[in-house]
């Protein structure tokens, strides 16, 4: 997070350029409920523009040609389809990052929320439902989609930020159609939508803004622990469970119950990927293997690997870059690595003998961030 002194000193200027004790009471108030709210300070889109390191007139342009600063991706899906990604330009993703390291408290938006935080991942959501026997398991649909930029706007007006400010900065952080600039507005707000914006799958600072969004669904749905549920949400993935057995219509009940509470929050249950398992002493959540006893590595997972490796060994690594869809070889290469790092924390005997197995075939050893800390679970 930027210091404050970065922020005192773009206040001291304001008011030594003339700024009126009013200015003063405003940039108070501002400091007092950010600092309340663990995020920075920040009054302007100049004051902004001056922390991030990305110009006034970027920042402006930015914001009012949108539809310029995102390249759409689409990734292929194993259940079949696509997952269309919206990927910022570089200038935005400064922006966005800076937003999500200084603008958006950290650590955990609530107990149930384990992706897109440190420290926690699938394997702590997954923990959670050892030792059950009923688990139901939901998916939001369009879950990113669903999160509109009013909705992070009201976020940012929460956490103390200026109302024009926090404007400026949903837009930085949302995808859609432009906003206009309205001629001659000089106070309030300059702007004027011109369609719906949320926030953008592929954008850096859209999971944790997700989250913190989804704070009141979060609390709705904890009272379920209060009656013996184990609840966890990794994303757009929900997980509910119980050591007790419950029959099929308890479990069409309590998926009522789920799906009113998300449609109060705006969000809406898929109901295709809506699964029920009952009487189970084992089960997979986010890919992992859970029993009573603990989580590991799922066998398809292990087979899933150890089919590259013997890929690799038998036609080569760009041949079986090739055969998994990579057009870039490195890309691949990382995925290897990613996976190795992520088995490391749950089968550290498997991970280690995969690492060998990848050096003996001259699999060229990258550093890695953890690929799996908000992916969406483990694939295979």
């Amino acid at each position: 997070m930027v210091g404050d002194t970065s922020s005192r000193a773009y206040a001291k200027g304001l008011l030594e350029s003339g700024g009126s004790h009013e200015l003063l009471n405003e940039i108070r108030k501002v400091d007092h409920e950010c600092h309340a709210a663990g995020v920075t300070p920040i009054y302007t889109l100049g004051h902004l523009a001056s922390l991030s390191g990305v110009s006034y007139g970027q920042l402006r342009k930015l914001m009012l040609e949108a539809d310029k600063q995102y390249t759409e991706h689409k990734m292929a899906k194993k259940s079949g389809g696509f997952r269309t990604l919206h990927v910022p330009s570089a200038p935005l993703k400064i922006v966005q990052k800076f937003i999500l390291q200084n603008c958006v408290p950290k650590g955990p938006s609530s107990p149930l929320s384990f992706a897109y935080t440190s420290k926690r991942g699938i394997l702590d959501a997954a923990e959670k439902h050892v030792g059950s026997r009923s688990i139901i398991m939901l998916d939001f649909a369009d879950f990113f989609g669903s999160v509109d930029s009013q909705s992070v706007y009201r976020l940012f007006v929460s956490y103390g930020y200026p109302e024009l400010l926090a404007f400026e900065m949903s837009a930085l952080c949302t995808f859609g159609p432009n906003i206009k600039l309205t001629p001659g507005a000089m106070v309030g707000r300059p702007y004027s939508p011109t369609g719906r914006r949320f926030l953008a799958q592929g954008s850096p600072s859209s999971g944790a803004l997700a989250n913190h969004v989804l704070l009141d669904f979060d609390k709705s749905i904890r009272m379920l622990e209060r009656e013996g549920y184990a609840v966890t949400r990794y994303a757009d993935d929900l997980t509910i469970s119980t050591a007790d057995s419950l029959s099929r219509r308890q479990c069409q009940m309590l998926i009522r119950r789920v799906t009113i509470m998300s449609q109060h929050h705006g969000m809406t249950i898929n109901p295709r990927k809506t699964k029920v398992l009952l009487n189970k002493s084992s089960f997979r959540v986010l890919g992992l293997s859970v029993t009573d006893t603990g989580v590991g590595l799922s066998r398809p997972y292990k087979r899933n690997f150890e089919s590259d490796v013997f890929g690799i060994s038998r036609f080569g690594l760009s041949a079986q870059a090739s055969f998994r869809n990579y057009t870039v070889e490195i890309e691949f290469i990382a995925h290897l690595w990613g996976h190795v790092a992520f088995a490391a924390g749950i089968d550290r005997t498997w991970a280690k003998r995969m690492r060998e197995a990848l050096l003996q075939l001259n699999v060229p050893e990258i550093s890695v961030v953890n690929v799996f800390n908000a992916s969406g679970g483990v694939s295979g």
